[in-house]
């Protein structure tokens, strides 16, 4: 497992907050405007699929959002470009360590 310790950021102009202690993935969540439907949703992650190697990703054009699971080295601007050269609005764009949810995770929670 990496060691990698990180404070809350904030880049000016970016609209990337990064919230990350240590951990092996992350969730990156972004408000996705110009979804329609159920078909917008499969454009984003079919682009988010192609500009970045991710393990999840969900999209609903319902909440106007698409979260991302995915290793921490995967370059978020390359998602954020990939969405928003497929003609949609990215923003609120939030980076947090992610642990995997297993079967039986509620009977080992801290």
């Amino acid at each position: 497992m990496k060691n990698i310790s990180y404070s809350l950021t904030a880049k000016s102009g970016s609209g990337i907050v990064l919230v990350k202690e240590a951990d092996d993935m992350i969730e990156i969540s972004m408000k996705v405007d110009g979804m329609q439907c159920g078909m917008c949703e499969s454009h984003v992650n079919d682009a988010v699929r192609k500009s970045a190697n991710v393990k999840k990703v969900t999209s609903s054009h319902v909440a106007n959002s698409t979260v991302v699971v995915a290793e921490d080295d995967v370059d978020v601007n390359a998602i954020k470009q990939g969405i928003e050269k497929e003609g949609y609005v990215v923003s609120d764009v939030v980076v947090k360590p992610y642990r995997k949810k297993g079967f039986f995770a509620s009977l080992f929670k801290k």
